[in-house]
């Protein structure tokens, strides 16, 4: 390990993974606000858990409160979603969606076309853990009639 010379280890990359489904953990979970002061949220790093891409990371934010209140509807929306997920009903900070385990659908989103931003991927749906493609239904074991209890 050592002597150790920068750029010489595997150095995670930040190109975008391919389409799909991944199982991931949140990491980093911080509250935000923009430059003006007219929107709050969250933006959180999902770190993939299993398969060839595990450690690589995927960034989302979602602006919980903005001027824009259909801008905001549609990022709450988003955030229900996340929450849905991990089957909480309520957090009281961004704290609390650490390392919480779900699985995030994922798209490229491609350059724009001035070549100001690169392509990059989007989160475009969230599922819990253990869903798998083809599932029916988003609700996990948890809620199954199967549970004795």
């Amino acid at each position: 390990m050592f002597p150790y010379v920068a750029g010489e280890y595997n150095r995670p990359s930040f190109k975008p993974i391919p389409e799909g489904l991944y199982k991931v953990k949140i990491l980093r979970p911080k509250e935000i606000e923009n430059k003006q002061h007219t929107a709050k949220g969250i933006n959180v790093s999902f770190s993939v858990v299993e398969g060839q891409y595990l450690g690589r990371l995927v960034f989302d934010s979602f602006y919980i409160e903005h001027q824009n209140k259909d801008f905001e509807a549609k990022e709450q929306n988003r955030f229900n979603g996340v929450l849905d997920a991990i089957q909480r009903k309520i957090v009281h900070k961004a704290l609390d969606l650490d390392n919480q385990l779900l699985t995030i659908k994922v798209k490229i989103r491609k350059a724009s076309t001035d070549g100001q931003f690169p392509e990059k991927n989007e989160v475009v749906d969230y599922f819990p853990y253990n869903y798998s493609e083809g599932d029916d239904n988003r609700t996990s074991d948890i809620h199954s009639e199967d549970i004795p209890f």
